[in-house]
């Protein structure tokens, strides 16, 4: 038992702390064990695969709002937050996909003992995807470099929008040298 006091040193809690037996390692089959890592690896790598798609349906309407904004000359705090909106678009699910990626990695060192055990070493996937690859051969790779150019892309929207509400001199102005920016006036 522990107890807590208030300022005044009086008790004024008692908690009690039971020491659980640890039970005792169970003998699992291994299949079942296979099944479970599997169904994990399987499920993480479809809504990673899933998020992606979902990124790229709304970064393509996104990016069509922009386009259509700049056409229409709408005034330039809405070019702003359209860029704002494109920038933590990309933002979030990189986050998403570093979230996803990390609970692949879970299951993959077991299926990895599994593949080991059992598996003839011409046929261990998941061992030969890992010798094979390298760093640009990969969605990860693929992935981040999408997410980072559809941040800059928010950004460059984001900096027309503030050089446009700003009216800063005709010198910072030279993306309006692009002919369907050159149309829109402050």
């Amino acid at each position: 038992m522990r107890f807590k006091r208030n300022r005044s040193g009086v008790p004024s809690s008692i908690t009690i702390v039971v020491e659980a037996e640890k039970p005792e390692p169970k003998e699992v089959d291994p299949s079942v064990q296979f099944d479970y890592l599997w169904e994990h690896w399987k499920f993480n790598a479809d809504q990673r695969l899933k998020a992606f798609n979902f990124f790229v349906v709304f970064s393509v309407f996104a990016n069509g709002g922009l386009f259509s904004a700049i056409e229409k000359c709408v005034h330039p705090s809405l070019i702003l937050f359209i860029g704002l909106f494109i920038a933590a678009l990309a933002f979030v699910f990189w986050l998403l996909d570093e979230r996803s990626k990390i609970l692949l990695h879970l299951s993959g060192p077991g299926i990895k003992a599994f593949e080991k055990l059992v598996i003839q070493e011409n046929a261990q996937l998941f061992h030969l995807d890992e010798k094979n690859l390298t760093g640009m051969k990969r969605y990860t790779f693929a992935f981040r470099v999408l997410f980072a150019l559809q941040f800059v892309f928010g950004g460059l929207a984001i900096f027309y929008g503030l050089i446009k509400i700003l009216s800063l001199p005709v010198e910072w102005q030279f993306l309006a040298a692009l002919p369907a920016l050159a149309t829109c006036k402050p």
